[in-house]
């Protein structure tokens, strides 16, 4: 998740607002065929967003790495 993330050249924060983004992670994810990468995908954008809606994602952009692997 996070190299794909990575190579796309966007942080957590800018993920939280790029709708665009966010579907071409979780249909990455889904190309996979793995349930547990389309749900640490799915749970990692929702979080993010979710802290975009609460004005923490600054807060969360120091642990994207760990949040991702």
């Amino acid at each position: 998740m996070v190299e794909v993330r990575d190579s796309l050249g966007i942080s957590d924060a800018d993920l939280a607002e790029d709708l665009e983004t966010q579907f071409k992670l979780i249909a990455a994810a889904y190309t996979t065929g793995e349930a547990d990468e389309i749900d640490r995908v799915i749970n990692h954008i929702a979080f993010f967003r979710h802290m975009k809606k609460q004005e923490l994602h600054e807060a969360g952009d120091a642990n994207d790495k760990d949040l991702g692997e």
